[in-house]
């Protein structure tokens, strides 16, 4: 098949959906498909120098971004001029030709890709959306409500009244996304794609080493507010109780400079400056090298909006490290997750029981040893990206399917 993924996103570095994308996009390939990722603009959660070209290619996954630059608007105005050009640029690249068999959307709206949807529906181009983040509860997520969020909450109710009604299918990562999307269209066919992994940047076995008084920890990703950064780092305090030299090494950057103010001040306050350790965005390719020589891997998550709806990327480096992964009970972990089997997890999200999850994993090595080893295989025979894509070439041979009607479960 020929597939066109379409996000506005970053590629092929960056967090949020990028990682995502990546490795569907892969997974497909390896499959033998030809796939191609067009992006109407960047999202611009990666450091300076990451991406550096507008035009090429991945593992044989050819990329462009249609507004010839990597770098995201820097002003809403010009951010919704860039959509509505993009929006453009695509139907013009749909009608030119050659025609994809299959338009794999992760901005479904009349804004950013109305006209695609259009033209897909009546020239028999199948259309899927990868229903993957909180877009329908905009109101109650912790972001600063500018005038033009709320403009994009509005878009964003009128695109899914329509959008969610022409799909051909959605895939979804959440029990809590699910519900939303067949609220709105209750014949939506479905398939359940929580987390993609890419297992082949696996590293070796490594040894079983105790934390002594100073255990490593690591996590990955976007510092925003709803990552529980401010938590870990009580949970850390509690931890340095009996763990003098604990702490924690952070790759990623803080996507707004008024969260890294608060997290600054939080460490001053606390006089914990040295509790984490800031490396800033880094390659993929050097990523899972680089937190598999930790310890082990937290996740602590809020129970907030983004936390029930999503599914966190990062698990995908998290598991292909081998490293025991620690978080917090939120939205579908504990469907696939098993506390003290493939990973540690607190019984609250409050510092006080993550830094008894991080200390249960501390406390006995062999067991987070086992712990890192089991959520590997886990992620090798549910995540990995190759079984992914075979799940979704089955999800769109079920919708070529006369007889198939209604909802598609998994």
């Amino acid at each position: 098949m020929n597939i066109w993924i379409v996000a506005d996103a970053d590629f092929p570095e960056g967090r949020g959906g990028t990682p995502r994308i990546r490795h569907i996009a892969l997974g497909l390939k390896s499959r033998g498909h030809t796939v191609r990722v067009l992006l109407p603009h960047a999202a611009g959660f990666v450091s300076p120098g990451q991406n550096l070209s507008p035009l090429g290619e991945v593992g044989g996954v050819r990329f462009e971004f249609l507004n010839g630059s990597v770098v995201r608007p820097p002003r809403d105005r010009l951010l919704v001029t860039a959509k509505l050009l993009g929006n453009l640029k695509l139907l013009v690249r749909f009608l030119a030709g050659p025609r994809p068999d299959v338009v794999l959307i992760y901005n479904y709206s009349l804004l950013d890709t109305g006209l695609l949807i259009a033209a897909s529906k009546l020239l028999g181009t199948m259309v899927l959306y990868d229903v993957c983040d909180e877009r329908f509860d905009l109101h109650a997520v912790d972001h600063p409500t500018s005038f033009a969020r709320r403009v994009n909450a509005v878009h964003y109710r009128i695109s899914d009244a329509i959008t969610l009604r022409v799909t051909d299918g959605v895939l979804v990562v959440s029990d809590y996304l699910l519900a939303k999307v067949m609220a709105r269209n209750p014949r939506t066919r479905y398939v359940e794609l929580p987390l993609v992994a890419d297992m082949d940047q696996a590293c070796a076995d490594r040894p079983v080493v105790n934390g002594g008084d100073a255990p490593q920890f690591a996590y990955v990703g976007s510092l925003i507010a709803d990552e529980g950064i401010e938590m870990l780092v009580e949970a850390l305090r509690i931890l340095r109780v009996r763990y003098p030299g604990a702490r924690c090494h952070l790759y990623g950057d803080f996507n707004a400079e008024v969260y890294k103010l608060k997290v600054t001040r939080l460490l001053e306050e606390k006089r914990a400056h040295d509790v984490l350790v800031f490396h800033g965005n880094t390659p993929s390719d050097r990523l899972v090298g680089e937190i598999a020589s930790k310890y082990a891997m937290v996740l602590p998550r809020p129970n907030s909006v983004i936390s029930r709806a999503g599914f966190p990327g990062k698990l995908s480096e998290y598991l292909a490290s081998r490293r025991p992964v620690v978080t917090t009970r939120f939205g579908d972990i504990e469907r696939h997750f098993a506390d003290g089997q493939t990973a540690f997890m607190s019984t609250d999200t409050n510092a006080e029981a993550f830094a008894a999850a991080l200390d249960a994993a501390v406390r006995d090595p062999i067991l987070a040893a086992q712990v890192g080893e089991r959520g590997y295989q886990l992620g090798l025979t549910l995540f990995d990206r190759r079984h992914v894509a075979r799940r979704l070439e089955e999800f769109v041979e079920a919708l070529l399917e006369p007889a198939m009607k209604g909802p598609r479960t998994s």
